[in-house]
C-alpha cells in the first residue's frame, strides 16, 4: 500500500470520515488557530468585524487547497447539469410563449437562450455573491468555517462561469467572433489557473474578475428583450440602464484588483500578480469596448420603436443573421453588427 505523507494533517471537520485514506487529507482552510492567534496578536480585529485589515491579510496559500478538494469537486458537475439543462428548458419556454422567438433562425434563438441563461442565473446570484465577496475581503471571519463557506460560494460561482463560457463556445461555434473565442478562453483559464498554480491572489483575483460578470445580468435582460420585445418601452430604459451599471463597474473591478496586487505584492510571487494585472487589463478594456456597441444598439431600438411596425420589426430581426456581423458601425446612422451578443460578451 502506498504511503501518504505523514506532514498532511487528515482531522478536517468537513471531510466525512473514510472519505481519504488514512493520513492522506488536504490540508484544511478550517484551522481555527491561525485567526484566533491573529485576533490575539492584534493583527485583526474581533469576528464580524468590517475591517479593511481583513483586507490586507496574507492568508497562506495552503490554506486555499480546500478550492481544489472541496469546491471544484462539488461544483463541476452540478454546474455542468445546470447549465446543460437549461438549453432544453429555456428554449421550450419561448417556443411557447414567443412568436418572435419561433421565427428566428436556429443560430439566433441558441443567442437568445444563451442570454436568457445568463441573465437568469446572473440575477439570481448577484445579491449572494456581493455579499459573499465584501465578506470574503472585507469582514474578518466569524470562524474558519464561515471563510469555508463563504469561499465555496465564490469558487462555485467561479465554476459555473467556465461552463457557461465553454457552452456558448460550443453553441455558436459556427459563428462564434475569434476576439470572443479568445476573450472566453482567457476568463475561462484565469478561472481555472488557481487550480494548477495554487496561490491566494490568482484565487482573489480571479474571483474579482468572475465576480463581475454578475453585474451584467442587466446587459443580458436587454439583449433577449432587444432581440424578442423591440418596441416594448422597457426594452431601451434596460439597455441604457445596463450601460451605465456596466460602464462604471468596471473602473471599481480594476481597482479592486490593483488594491489585492498592491497590498499583497510582499506575499505573492511575482508572476502571478503581474498575470492577473494582464488579464484585469485585457478584460476591462474588451469590456470598456462593447459600450460602443450598447449606445449603436440603443439607437438601432429607439429607431425602431419611432418609425416601424410590428410586422416590419420581426421580419427586419429574423433576417439579421451573424453572417453579416463583418458590417462595421460608423456615425449615427450605424448598421449594428446583427449578433449583438458577440460584442456584449466581451
Amino acid at each position: 500500500m502506498t504511503d501518504f505523507p505523514s506532514c498532511i494533517p487528515s482531522n478536517c471537520p468537513h471531510l466525512p470520515e473514510g472519505l481519504m485514506p488514512e493520513g492522506y487529507h488536504s490540508i484544511p482552510l478550517c484551522e481555527e488557530e491561525s485567526f484566533d492567534q491573529a485576533i490575539a496578536a492584534g493583527q485583526l480585529p474581533p469576528p464580524g468585524t468590517w475591517s479593511w485589515e481583513w483586507f490586507k491579510f496574507a492568508i497562506p496559500d495552503s490554506k486555499y487547497q480546500d478550492y481544489v478538494t472541496g469546491t471544484t469537486s462539488a461544483s463541476v458537475f452540478l454546474a455542468l447539469i445546470v447549465v446543460a439543462l437549461s438549453y432544453p428548458v429555456f428554449n421550450m419556454f419561448w417556443t411557447k410563449r414567443s412568436e418572435t422567438f419561433r421565427g428566428l433562425s436556429n443560430d439566433q434563438q441558441v443567442v437568445v437562450i444563451q442570454h436568457t441563461i445568463e441573465a437568469f442565473y446572473l440575477t439570481l446570484a448577484f445579491p449572494v455573491l456581493t455579499w459573499a465577496m465584501l465578506s470574503a475581503n472585507f469582514q474578518v471571519p466569524f470562524s474558519a468555517d464561515y471563510l469555508s463557506i463563504v469561499s465555496n460560494i465564490i469558487g462555485g460561482y467561479m465554476v459555473w462561469i467556465v461552463h457557461v463560457y465553454v457552452m456558448e463556445i460550443v453553441g455558436r461555434y459556427r459563428t462564434i467572433r475569434p476576439l470572443v473565442l479568445v476573450h472566453h478562453l482567457c476568463a475561462a483559464g484565469d478561472a481555472l489557473l488557481p487550480l494548477y498554480v495554487m496561490s491566494a491572489i490568482n484565487i482573489r483575483c480571479a474571483a474579482v474578475l468572475t465576480y463581475f460578470i454578475a453585474w451584467e445580468a442587466p446587459v443580458f435582460i436587454g439583449l433577449f428583450m432587444y432581440r424578442l420585445y423591440p418596441l416594448n418601452k422597457w426594452t431601451p430604459r434596460i439597455i441604457r440602464f445596463s450601460m451605465w451599471t456596466f460602464g462604471l463597474s468596471r473602473p471599481v473591478q480594476m481597482a479592486w484588483i490593483l488594491a489585492l496586487v498592491i497590498v499583497h505584492w510582499e506575499n505573492s510571487v511575482a508572476w502571478h500578480a503581474i498575470t492577473q494585472v494582464c488579464f484585469g487589463v485585457l478584460f476591462s478594456s474588451l469590456q470598456l469596448y462593447t459600450l460602443v456597441i450598447h449606445n449603436a444598439l440603443l439607437k438601432k431600438c429607439l429607431k425602431m420603436q419611432r418609425g416601424s411596425t410590428g410586422t416590419s420589426v420581426v421580419k427586419e430581426l429574423s433576417q439579421e443573421v451573424p453572417d453579416d456581423a463583418s458590417k462595421s458601425t460608423s456615425g449615427g446612422s450605424a448598421q449594428l453588427p446583427p449578433d449583438e451578443g458577440d460584442y456584449v460578451d466581451c
